[in-house]
């Protein structure tokens, strides 16, 4: 997912980045408890990695392409972390079975009832994590500190999500009915103006065509695609496109 996402204020009706956003949460939530960024030692890595984690599970594709690879059994991930012999597969099992375990105790909160046992788990999946990233690498590398960190001090790092959670990630118990309501009302106009936005995009890639080679088939498409724009707001009649050819 690409860091530039924007976030969009509810309160200020403003568009915000996303990531920037989000660090700036962690950040505010550090100076709410007595753990400050790089007090004790630097670890503004590990706010910037855990920004770009939580960014990722607003992404689905982030959701598809992990959630066959997360289990909860230990013996399971053990499993699928040595399914193959790629030092970076298993690095990687390791780290988004780690990372489900933090984000989930921390923000998510669906296994409280058991959260000594899977901060245990995260904490053997980052030190596993940070182990194979050395091996793949040679040597120390950003991220194996940060894994090692995580693995280090996951009671740290959780406080932190979970005060996060308290001030700002708790979206439906601060956001009143009329906002609700008024989003509701918002989202419903974004996807009806969809599917009009994407044939204006395809208009102009069918116009790029046919200026570049200006033969009968590209003519034929263009204005096979006009005509259904126009279908959909009769009142778009653009200048320079080429006229239907009279029967």
């Amino acid at each position: 997912m690409e860091l530039k996402v924007p976030y969009f204020n509810l309160r200020t009706h403003e568009t915000e980045a996303t990531f920037g956003t989000l660090v700036e949460i962690l950040l505010k939530s550090r100076l709410r408890m007595p753990v400050e960024t790089d007090h004790e030692f630097y670890d503004e890595d590990v706010n910037a990695y855990l920004a770009g984690i939580l960014l990722e599970y607003i992404d689905p594709m982030y959701h598809a392409s992990t959630r066959p690879y997360v289990a909860d059994r230990d013996l399971d991930v053990f499993l699928e972390a040595t399914r193959e012999t790629d030092t970076y597969w298993t690095y990687w099992i390791y780290k988004i079975n780690a990372d489900d375990r933090l984000i989930d105790l921390g923000i998510f909160q669906r296994q409280r009832a058991r959260s000594e046992a899977v901060l245990t788990q995260a904490k053997t999946y980052y030190g596993f994590a940070a182990d194979y990233n050395q091996r793949m690498h040679g040597r120390a590398t950003a991220i194996s500190d940060i894994m090692d960190k995580l693995a280090r001090w996951p009671e740290r790092y959780l406080l932190i999500l979970q005060q996060a959670r308290r001030e700002y990630l708790h979206f439906v118990s601060t956001v009143t009915d009329d906002e609700l309501r008024l989003l509701h009302r918002d989202l419903e106009g974004e996807a009806q103006g969809l599917p009009l936005k994407q044939k204006q995009d395809e208009l102009l890639d069918a116009y790029s065509t046919w200026q570049r080679t200006s033969n009968p088939e590209t003519r034929a498409r263009l204005l096979q695609v006009l005509a259904e724009l126009q279908a959909m707001d009769p009142g778009f009649c653009p200048a320079g496109f080429p006229k239907p050819t009279p029967p």
